[in-house]
């Protein structure tokens, strides 16, 4: 191997060492597969992460749909019974001023 200005020149090494060369290609080919593999897995584990809060946030958001309509009919229900309250009010009043 010989160095120039501390860099290997790449030529000279495969021209005189075939198998280095081969040997260094096969070490980051490992490497290479080797991180390809661990960012798979940590795509694969995000992806089941999201997954996951989706179905979470589509559960919470019919939860909230749900409560929404309940409350929705409680508050017509508790407006009717006003009206109701009101209208028996106003008899009343009528018939003490009689």
């Amino acid at each position: 191997m010989y160095f120039d200005n501390n860099i290997v020149r790449w030529s000279t090494v495969t021209t005189h060492y075939p198998k280095h060369r081969i040997s260094k290609l096969s070490i980051y080919k490992e490497r290479a597969t080797r991180k390809v593999s661990s960012v798979q897995l940590l795509f694969s584990c995000d992806c089941v992460k999201l997954e996951n809060n989706l179905e979470r946030e589509k559960r919470l958001r019919a939860d909230v749909e749900k409560n929404r309509r309940k409350l929705e009919s409680d508050l017509r229900s508790t407006q009717d019974a006003v009206e109701e309250l009101e209208k028996i009010k106003r008899e009343l009043e009528e018939t003490v001023r009689k």
